[in-house]
């Protein structure tokens, strides 16, 4: 058949336009209704139904049985995180970061077998498709939301309970390897001082007892106290230092007060070693008798292992509690059930969309098709159109 024959027409105005969709409007109602049912059908025996199962948590406040602040008391108050992060956004965050991890997601494909379930040859695949699945929240409140998608509610509902579970076993691992690590660099620390302070007090044991120096005149005594009070707290406060660089930067405001301490301190221990200043009581070390310097030097080891000792001994201990304890670090507040409506796919809204969409294509089309007709001359063009029921 050729191409029809056409002939120039007047222009078709609005009003004509809406007149033509009036005297199609069965038409246009069968295509749309038509439509509307195909594509709900199509999406219902097509595209399975997901389902999302949700659970809402919050970390717990961890409290430890021996306070490190009450230990360092006259120290610093400062509190160690030997078991726990300090601070629920940093738990928050922690948590994401377990729940992310593809320890955590293998572990999910090993226990319900994921890879037979999403039909999947390697595990990296599988991973990806769980890490689609698994979706993680912070809600302003500073509750974490997780949900887990998956085709039954059942098992939608298990495995969001399942990573619950896995999230709060991991972190006590994780708390009692940080607790088992402390305890064994405080019992390292604690057995060297305690051997160190047996070893001074022997020394200073034998030495009175071959230099007959028993006892020493009050003015030599107030110096070698003073020295020696001054250098505990210097070794202290590098003890506390060195425990608190193990978890906090050298530009946060703790380490950085700690280091300025330690410099005041050792700048008058030197000045003790060698000034004397004008109305000072205390004579300079450097001007003591050798026999006080030695004396001094022994005293001196002994209040210093002395003083690490009461403070090492308490977190040694709160170290091994927190190596033993198991209990629970996160607060369930609603845990997953069974979710009773699909998350996807929008069957009604796919439908809807679909039947719109197939109307305006076909109003269109009868738009167009009016607008050539009048101008199509070749009977057999006419006698097609008529025949196909696009003119009667």
């Amino acid at each position: 058949m050729d191409m029809p024959t056409m002939e120039p027409g007047k222009s078709i105005s609005l009003a004509d336009i809406l007149l033509l969709l009036m005297n199609k409007k069965k038409s246009l109602a069968i295509i749309a209704a038509s439509a509307l049912v195909f594509s709900y059908l199509l999406v219902f025996f097509l595209v399975p139904p997901s389902y999302i199962a949700s659970s809402l948590l919050i970390p717990l406040e961890q409290t430890n049985a021996l306070s490190t602040s009450n230990i360092l008391k006259g120290i610093s108050n400062i509190s160690l995180p030997f078991g726990s992060m300090s601070g629920s956004s940093q738990q928050l965050e922690l948590f994401q970061t377990i729940l992310s991890s593809r320890t955590t997601l293998t572990a999910m494909v090993d226990q319900f077998n994921l890879k037979k379930r999403y039909k999947q040859k390697w595990m990296f695949e599988t991973l990806k498709m769980l890490s689609k699945n698994v979706k993680i929240s912070i809600s302003p409140e500073n509750a974490l939301k997780i949900s887990v998608i998956d085709k039954s509610p059942k098992m939608a509902a298990e495995m969001t309970n399942y990573i619950v579970e896995y999230l709060n076993k991991k972190v006590i691992e994780l708390n009692i390897a940080k607790a088992r690590a402390n305890k064994e660099f405080l019992e390292k620390r604690y057995q060297d001082v305690r051997a160190n302070l047996e070893k001074s007090e022997d020394s200073l044991q034998a030495f009175q007892q071959n230099s007959n120096i028993m006892e020493i005149r009050t003015q030599v005594r107030s110096s070698i106290d003073s020295y020696a009070k001054m250098e505990s707290d210097l070794v202290l406060k590098q003890l506390e230092k060195s425990i608190v660089g193990k978890y906090l930067t050298a530009e946060s405001p703790q380490v950085k007060m700690l280091t300025v301490e330690i410099d005041e301190i050792s700048k008058k221990m030197q000045e003790l070693k060698t000034k004397k200043n004008p109305g000072d009581v205390l004579s300079p070390l450097s001007e003591l008798p050798q026999q006080a310097k030695d004396f001094l030097r022994l005293e001196r080891n002994i209040q210093i292992y002395a003083s690490i000792s009461q403070i090492i001994l308490p977190l040694y201990e709160q170290a091994k509690y927190e190596e033993q304890k198991s209990i629970p670090v996160i607060q369930i507040i609603d845990p997953a059930i069974p979710p009773e409506r699909k998350f996807f796919p929008p069957r009604t809204l796919v439908a809807c969309c679909s039947a719109a969409a197939a109307f305006f294509i076909s109003a269109l089309l009868f738009v167009c098709w009016d607008m050539l007709l009048p101008r199509v001359t070749d009977p057999q063009w006419i006698m097609f159109l008529k025949t196909i029921g696009i003119v009667k």
